[in-house]
């Protein structure tokens, strides 16, 4: 899962941290990012409806990862070292 801490302007302007998401999002990598309800319609776009709007808060989001991550019958193992890998 990659949890981002909010889709903004940056984003909204294909910058910021558009790329680890578009990345994510393609490889069926689950992302938790939260929208302000003004650059919602942005984010929709963006993502091209692979998304669910979740109630903010944590039993949302717990039921949701609960559904999610019964795809997946074992823990997903990364492909390629982790940034923290890299930088040790």
């Amino acid at each position: 899962m990659l949890i981002i801490n909010r889709f903004g302007r940056q984003e909204c302007e294909g910058k910021g941290l558009c790329y680890p998401v578009e990345r994510a999002l393609s490889a069926d990598i689950p992302v938790v990012i939260a929208v302000p309800s003004h650059r919602f319609a942005h984010w929709i776009k963006f993502a091209d409806g692979m998304s669910v709007r979740l109630r903010c808060d944590r039993d949302a989001l717990e039921a949701w990862w609960s559904r999610v991550s019964a795809r997946y019958p074992k823990p997903m193992v990364a492909e390629h070292n982790t940034v923290c890998e890299v930088l040790k």
